[in-house]
């Protein structure tokens, strides 16, 4: 609506058309869409008591955007539902959740500031765990069912090695022939092991029981 200036100089035909321009540019009142039309004041009254667009609550605007920074101001957000981010999120304080917390197809990693240490109480694994060439230290127990595919006889690898397979692996090793560094062959009775450093083993010998002929004859002749 346009100024309508009425000045002490204007005369008093010139101030009636003044006067009646102001009326006209404001409208005639019985043309409002209002309920109330006793005044344009009640007319904004009502459309600001009942307009659900005046964003008196958040819950106004079903898409809300934010143009700046959301300071909650000591407050907190809650309620039912998710909150879903493409970006990084930081928490200064502690988070506490009831339920899952889970990525599409990306890692989860968790590193704490400085010297501090990750804590997690209550760790179940639902899946093989990746040591990935480090290793778990400290004080204190592991205790676990273990369950996996066991060793048999000859086996050399890293499968589980039950009680059952190292009773037969020692119930391998209970003669002497069966050492590393022993060679036996066809033992008879009195027989020693004398070591050949040749070969780097023990080997059965027969000891000598007496003396041979021609120390005995040499002892005879020596004794008169």
């Amino acid at each position: 609506m346009a100024i309508v200036n009425v000045t002490l100089a204007d005369t008093f035909d010139q101030w009636r058309v003044k006067t009646n321009s102001m009326g006209t540019q404001t409208g005639d009142l019985t043309s409002l869409a209002t309920t109330d039309k006793t005044s344009i004041v009640a007319a904004i009254n009502e459309i600001f008591n009942n307009d659900s667009d005046d964003m008196e609550n958040l819950v106004d605007d079903t898409t809300p955007q934010l143009g700046g920074q959301l300071d909650l101001n000591n407050n907190n957000i809650t309620g039912t539902g998710s909150i879903n981010i493409t970006g990084a999120a930081s928490f200064g304080g502690s988070v506490t959740t009831s339920g899952l917390i889970s990525v599409s197809n990306a890692d989860i990693s968790i590193t704490p500031h400085g010297s501090g240490k990750t804590t997690v109480t209550g760790l179940k694994l639902v899946d093989n765990m990746d040591l990935n060439g480090q290793s778990i230290s400290g004080t204190g127990s592991i205790a676990a069912s273990i369950t996996g595919v066991t060793q048999s006889p000859s086996d050399n690898s890293t499968k589980l090695a039950t009680t059952a397979y190292v009773d037969a692996q020692v119930a391998t090793e209970n003669t002497l022939v069966e050492m590393d560094d022993v060679t036996i062959t066809t033992p008879t009775n009195n027989q020693t092991l004398v070591y050949n450093a040749a070969t780097s083993k023990w080997v059965n010998t027969t000891a000598s029981t007496g003396a041979t002929e021609a120390f005995a004859v040499g002892m005879a002749i020596a004794l008169g």
